[in-house]
């Protein structure tokens, strides 16, 4: 999945499927920076709650309604 792709769903409650054949939905962020800010997670990932990713790790991903 394109970095674009993601970027286009940012802030929206999405359904991901990911390389390992997980699926995690909620709201998708983004990190761009390591600070208290965004609750110091893995700058330069998407995130989904707690866990946090890189575009490589995605198979597909839709948005839900």
């Amino acid at each position: 999945m394109s970095k674009e792709q993601l970027n286009a769903m940012l802030g929206k409650n999405v359904e991901i499927l990911f390389n390992n054949g997980n699926v995690e939905r909620g709201k998708l962020g983004y990190t761009p920076e390591f600070c208290k800010e965004y609750g110091y997670k893995v700058p330069h990932c998407y995130t989904i709650g707690d866990i946090s990713f890189k575009a490589s790790r995605v198979k597909k991903a839709r948005v839900l309604l």
